[in-house]
């Protein structure tokens, strides 16, 4: 009885000790475990915490940024405010409207040289009118007269231009010398007439 007590002894032993190993075996890898876990936690955070410290440093950064771009611009508002105050202060120098008057014995003894009579043959006969001496060369004069002296001019058989000028003073020489004339028509805004 003896032996068969020992020998379900050894066996229940060696149960215990394969037991306590296993267990200590897996106690050791789940502390080990769980220590490693321990580690990569503490390390995410770290990690999380550096992160939000560089994020914390580039909003601070763009927000100081934006701050110094507002404040400038409120600089340069104030700058054009005080400058439209100067503007608006600054008022141009009155000139004192000088009115010359001039008689019309003035007027026509100073442009009296560049009026001249014209004298245009028509169907019926002759229409006389004045005009202005625009411009003189060597070629001829350009004279502005109105439409009704040229408007019926014919140019008569000969060839000879239909109209003919005489100078009344210095502009054109003596009263005596005249020119012949072609009129040119030119339409106007003001005319609803088609000229040629």
């Amino acid at each position: 009885n003896k032996n068969s007590k020992g020998f379900i002894q050894i066996p229940i032993l060696i149960a215990i000790i394969i037991s306590v190993l296993i267990v200590g075996t897996g106690g050791y890898f789940g502390v080990r475990q769980y220590q490693s876990y321990q580690a990569k936690k503490i390390e995410k955070e770290k990690v999380a915490i550096e992160q939000k410290q560089k994020e914390d440093k580039e909003t601070k950064a763009q927000e100081d940024a934006k701050a110094a771009e507002v404040e400038k611009l409120r600089h340069e508002v104030e700058e054009l405010k005080k400058s439209q105050a100067k503007i608006e202060n600054t008022k141009p120098p009155v000139t004192p409207e000088i009115k010359k008057t001039f008689s019309t014995a003035q007027i026509v003894s100073q442009n009296k040289k560049f009026i001249v009579n014209i004298i245009c043959q028509t169907g019926d006969g002759s229409v006389y009118g004045s005009g202005v001496v625009i411009e003189r060369s060597q070629n001829g004069l350009i004279i502005l007269t109105n439409y009704h002296v040229t408007k019926y001019a014919k140019t008569p058989p000969a060839g000879v231009p239909p109209c003919i000028v005489v100078g009344s003073g210095a502009g054109l020489g003596e009263s005596n010398e005249f020119y012949y004339g072609q009129p040119i028509y030119y339409p106007n805004v003001a005319s609803q007439d088609t000229m040629s």
